[in-house]
């Protein structure tokens, strides 16, 4: 068996498991806000989109980067939230938008599927 004798920066991604074509690694919400990160990719221009669970109609938000912030939001109120590139979609995630106590590395809605293969744990 041959060791692992380097260091990698880049989040996890599931091996096998359906992530979508964007794979999006971070989700903070905030109060009133929500900050999600993904991995790049080399697919053009990318936009994110969200929503309030369970409405019809979505809302384009500004990217910068890799990253999207989202603030005017409604606390204690679920959001959906996905990102696109040319025809390359990433899954619809949730979130939640409360107060968190302390730093948030990473967010996992209770009924997000995202880690479903590992009994919906981030570790």
């Amino acid at each position: 068996m041959k060791g692992q004798n380097t260091w990698s920066y880049q989040p996890y991604r599931p091996f096998l498991w359906e992530v979508g074509d964007i794979y999006i690694c971070r989700v903070v919400p905030g109060e009133t806000t929500l900050h999600f990160e993904w991995l790049p990719h080399e697919f053009g221009e990318t936009k994110a989109y969200f929503r309030i669970r369970g409405t019809e109609e979505w809302t384009e938000a500004a990217v910068e980067g890799t990253e999207c912030d989202i603030a005017g939001l409604v606390n204690g109120t679920d959001y959906e939230f996905y990102v696109e590139a040319g025809e390359k979609k990433s899954r619809i995630r949730l979130a939640k938008c409360g107060k968190s106590v302390g730093t948030v590395v990473n967010y996992l809605h209770p009924e997000d599927e995202c880690y479903a293969f590992s009994g919906r744990y981030l570790c």
